[in-house]
């Protein structure tokens, strides 16, 4: 399993495509939310917004239980 991006392995990094902001957010609770999302993608990975400017915060690398692979480089190159 891939390891980037993740704090041991109960933290998702989130970074800011506005602002590089990053913030990590308790795997749990990713999952929770990825799970409850009324519109549940499989294809989107979940999002938070940035405290800093607003803008989308994408996951630094995030597995979601269908076993899509989200990374930061597919959208922050």
């Amino acid at each position: 399993m891939k390891q980037s991006g993740l704090i041991g392995t109960n933290k998702v990094k989130f970074i800011c495509l506005g602002c590089d902001e990053k913030e990590e957010v308790p795997r749990d609770v990713v999952e929770f939310l990825d799970a409850m999302d009324v519109d549940h993608d499989p294809f989107n990975p979940p999002q938070f917004t940035c405290k800093q400017c607003g803008e989308e915060m994408y996951p630094e690398y995030y597995k979601n239980e269908f076993g899509y692979e989200f990374q930061i480089s597919d959208v922050y190159p």
